[in-house]
């Protein structure tokens, strides 16, 4: 497990200690617990937080991450943000991504379509 110095502003992963939803959870709007780091403080993960959020965000401090993520897991990660999204933060998100989301009025239409654009 490598260890990696956040440098500005927040991160928010899953609970590393809370056991993973199921699909069905994820649908019925279930999340997963969450740690909130805040800069400066010292994040550990197996995945590579420099090549997945950039070198602006963190620095490797020590050891090696395990692997990249895989594309699936990549997916996975960005539903799960998405879904602790309300739907305000949903059609910034969307704006900011330059995602048109005509037709879509639901929060589950939006996720879905969200990811349905990202992944293109």
């Amino acid at each position: 497990m490598a260890q990696f110095k956040l440098l500005v502003g927040l991160h928010i992963t899953a609970d590393p200690d809370s056991p993973a939803l199921t699909p069905e959870q994820v649908k019925a709007g279930a999340r997963r617990p969450s740690k909130t780091y805040k800069e400066g403080d010292i994040v550990e993960s197996d995945s590579d937080l420099v090549a997945k959020h950039g070198a602006a965000k963190f620095v490797l401090l020590s050891g090696a991450p395990a692997k990249a993520p895989s594309a699936a897991e990549e997916k996975e990660e960005v539903e799960e943000k998405l879904q602790r999204m309300n739907l305000q933060q949903l059609k910034m998100f969307a704006q900011e991504k330059g995602i048109d989301l005509s037709g879509k009025t639901t929060k589950a239409e939006i996720v879905e379509h969200v990811l349905a654009v990202l992944s293109d």
